[in-house]
């Protein structure tokens, strides 16, 4: 099972300050991990995001990326994203809709 260690940060191409790694998953999942001075990080964390297909999977209920994830945080999503990869991306998918649902937005 895959875990933060096994990412490999390089240069973030369109930030001169900041990192990035990404993670291809068996299950056609994404994982980009990024850390720099725009990016929702400080110190020790990074902002994460996932992709399906070239998309992002909506991995909070008000923005297509979280913020400020720990090392030991991102193991744990990826963690509950290779056990149930599709059970992930569809219970993200409806927590997105019933919050906007909420909030009046569609």
């Amino acid at each position: 099972m895959k875990t933060f260690d096994d990412l490999e940060f390089s240069p973030h191409p369109n930030m001169p300050t900041g990192v990035r790694s990404t993670l291809h998953l068996d299950s056609g999942l994404q994982l980009s991990v990024v850390a720099g001075d725009t990016f929702y990080n400080d110190k020790g964390t990074y902002e994460v995001a996932i992709f399906k297909d070239g998309d992002f999977v909506p991995i909070s209920t008000s923005d297509d990326v979280i913020g400020w994830q720990s090392p030991d945080e991102i193991t744990t999503l990826l963690e509950e994203i290779q056990k149930d990869a599709s059970g992930f991306v569809e219970r993200k998918v409806q927590e997105r809709a019933e919050h906007r649902k909420e909030l009046d937005l569609d």
